[in-house]
């Protein structure tokens, strides 16, 4: 990473600073947004730890002095809440002895001396983002090897042919051994509570919670817009299952295909899916070519483990369209799998930024063409019953629209506040927005919740 520059993608340029001081927040907020970061401030400890409860930081750096709560005793909970965050502290009053063992136990990533030189300051940031960047990175690797190390162990080699007799009875003790149901099978974890989990003879029910998370959490840092049609896809997956009446290992693979139908996306470059997500005439026929294997790189992924199999299979066919111009084989019909069906329905419902009626005219407009109209009809039943979870999505800010409700503030070139972050939009604040940037552009990212 250039000490020049820090990355383009607004997840790794988010940092909270966190100091009793309302004329140094001021200050570092000013001077730092002018070098691209993501500002946002706390003067109160407390705050800053309800605020990372919500929303991920790349960066917490925090004075040490503060009334109710100590620099680095905030870096302990940080570290509780958030353990990829990097942890700095801004003071001129600790001891050595003090700041040693808080490096040891790992809540303190660097301390930054005072008086500091501004420009120290902000190479110690990009350097923290640069630290942030790759402990994701890597976090993600590991969700992947997580996957690949459910994939069980070899069979043990098949014994000395028996006789026939002999071969035929022990033949029916398999097939009935393989059919029996576990007694002691655990049940389904809420979704709400921790994800998805898929639960198996071969696998712990904290092995496949920790794969599910892992592998939802890296879709998030992919791309925000991944991680929340995840999610929300698994809710109302639920849903749908419910009305279908699936029995509990079939409601299990479709919930796990809804949560991970786009995990494929990560082996495409990020710019290349973030024009494809904006809109696919944006994309080269070589990007769409790479992009349209994303449905048969996500079973692949789910391959290393019997448990995935059924949740790989709903997730290869969910981009075929019912009149055959889907991909990536260009299935039609009945030839399409039904619950692959359903997901699409599903999937294309939830990867919109706002969620409602509207959305589902557009779907139905497509009934017959793109979706079956009974899966059109099945999820349409399922929406009103389904609890949308609310997470952050990425938009542009042309894509700004009346009701959306800001998930991170909006400054000017200059780093002015010109909306904070949980503001309903409507048609005078758009207005003031695009009028603004229209004279000097601002960054053209934003982020709203849905």
């Amino acid at each position: 990473m250039s000490t020049e520059t820090i990355p383009n993608d607004p997840q790794l340029r988010k940092i909270l600073i966190v100091d009793d001081e309302q004329a140094i927040l001021a200050t570092l907020r000013e001077l730092l947004t002018m070098k691209s970061f993501l500002v946002t401030t706390e003067n109160d400890p407390e705050m800053a730890l309800e605020r990372i409860q919500k929303e991920t930081f790349t960066v917490v750096m925090t004075d040490q002095d503060m009334p109710g709560m100590t620099g680095l005793a905030l870096l302990a909970k940080v570290k509780e809440l958030s353990p990829a965050t990097t942890r700095l502290l801004i003071t001129g009053k600790i001891r050595l002895r003090e700041m040693a063992e808080a490096a040891d136990a790992g809540i303190l990533h660097r301390h930054i001396p005072k008086p500091y030189m501004f420009e120290d300051l902000v190479l110690t940031l990009r350097s923290a983002v640069e630290r942030y960047q790759l402990t994701t990175e890597n976090a993600a690797l590991r969700a992947r090897q997580i996957v690949a190390d459910l994939k069980p162990a070899a069979p043990p080699p098949a014994p000395p042919a028996a006789p026939a007799e002999t071969a035929e009875a022990g033949t029916e003790t398999a097939v009935e051994a393989t059919t029996e149901t576990p007694t002691d099978k655990p049940s389904a974890t809420s979704a709400e509570e921790t994800g998805p989990v898929i639960t198996d003879a071969e696998v712990t029910p904290q092995q496949a919670e920790l794969a599910v998370n892992g592998l939802v959490k890296m879709l998030y840092m992919f791309h925000p817009n991944l991680g929340n049609t995840s999610i929300r896809a698994v809710a109302l997956a639920r849903t749908v299952g419910q009305f279908l009446e699936l029995p509990p290992e079939k409601l299990t693979a479709f919930l796990w295909a809804a949560a991970l139908h786009d995990v494929g996306l990560v082996s495409v470059e990020r710019e290349i899916v973030r024009r494809w997500l904006r809109s696919a005439e944006k994309c080269t026929p070589e990007e769409l070519t790479l992009i349209k294997k994303h449905p048969e790189r996500s079973e692949e992924l789910l391959q290393y483990s019997p448990v995935f199999h059924e949740a790989g299979e709903i997730i290869r066919s969910h981009h075929e369209h019912w009149d055959g111009t889907g991909y990536p084989f260009g299935l039609k019909e009945e030839m399409i799998p039904w619950i692959s069906r359903v997901l699409a329905v599903i999937v294309n419902y939830c990867n919109y930024s706002t969620t409602g009626q509207q959305q589902l005219k557009e779907i139905e407009a497509q009934a017959d063409k793109m979706f079956d109209s009974r899966a059109i009809q099945l999820v349409a039943k399922a929406v009103p019953l389904t609890r949308m979870p609310l997470g952050e999505r990425e938009i542009l800010l042309m894509e700004l629209k009346p009701g959306m409700v800001l998930a991170r503030e909006i400054f000017n070139a200059h780093g002015m506040l010109l909306l904070p972050k949980g503001r309903e939009l409507n048609d005078a604040s758009i207005y003031k927005v695009w009028s603004i940037n229209r004279m000097a552009p601002i960054d053209q990212i934003v982020l709203v919740y849905a």
